[in-house]
């Protein structure tokens, strides 16, 4: 909410610039995504002839990249799905400058960073980037569990300009993504073009009161481990 208020009162996943901010955190600014041509229309507007348009696309590149390429990010794009903006975004500046008067630049950090809307409804995903193999196993061992790595497993997608880069700006940090599964991707994916309040609701935060129990056990869950562990 503080960090982007815009879109938690419009209930988009967007700033008021059409940036999204999980796509934010680069150096460059040019995310090389030349696929994202080919669904861009559809993406704009969801209508059923332009995603007519994408089938050769789709059956040349496969689903799986098919989702890569769509979710990953874009720089081309400023009025489209993913677009990660021309330079850092005031939220984000203000975020690292806000972090930066908490922790010191010595300071080893472990990021949990809780997303919704990837996955099977109710499963409990725990996303590494960077990990060198020892940190791996480490982790692995406090949560008990298996960790996904973007480029090793096929169900999920690495994306450009995540929070994981602006930590390891100016931080030792591990960053773990805490995904919990919602809705088909499909079902996401037209909840983010269309835009409408409550289609957005449904499809990252669900009415589902055991749902959001099990996010908020897990989470817990997991915070807890880090504490036990790392202390």
């Amino acid at each position: 909410h503080a960090v982007n208020p815009y879109g938690m009162a419009t209930m988009k996943r967007t700033n008021a610039a059409n940036v999204d901010l999980n796509r934010n955190s680069l150096t460059d600014y040019k995310i090389q995504n030349p696929e994202f041509a080919d669904f861009n229309e559809f993406l704009r507007h969801g209508a059923v002839l332009d995603f007519l348009k994408t089938i050769p696309s789709i059956f040349r590149l496969g689903t799986e990249k098919t989702a890569r390429s769509v979710a990953c990010g874009q720089s081309d794009f400023p009025d489209s799905l993913f677009y990660c903006g021309p330079e850092r975004q005031p939220e984000l500046a203000a975020l690292k400058n806000s972090l930066q008067l908490l922790i010191d630049a010595e300071t080893k950090v472990f990021v949990l960073d809780v997303h919704t809307g990837l996955g099977r409804k109710g499963s409990e995903s725990l996303l590494i980037e960077n990990f060198e193999g020892k940190d791996e196993e480490k982790f692995r061992s406090i949560f008990n569990q298996d960790l996904k790595v973007p480029d090793r497993d096929s169900d999920f997608y690495r994306a450009s300009g995540t929070l994981n880069h602006l930590f390891s700006e100016s931080w030792k940090a591990l960053h773990c993504f805490q995904e919990f599964g919602t809705r088909p991707f499909y079902q996401v994916l037209l909840a983010l073009i269309h835009q409408k309040p409550e289609q957005m609701l449904n499809a990252f935060f669900p009415d589902d009161g055991q749902w959001r129990k099990r996010c908020v056990d897990l989470g817990l869950l997991r915070f807890r481990q880090l504490v036990q562990n790392l202390s």
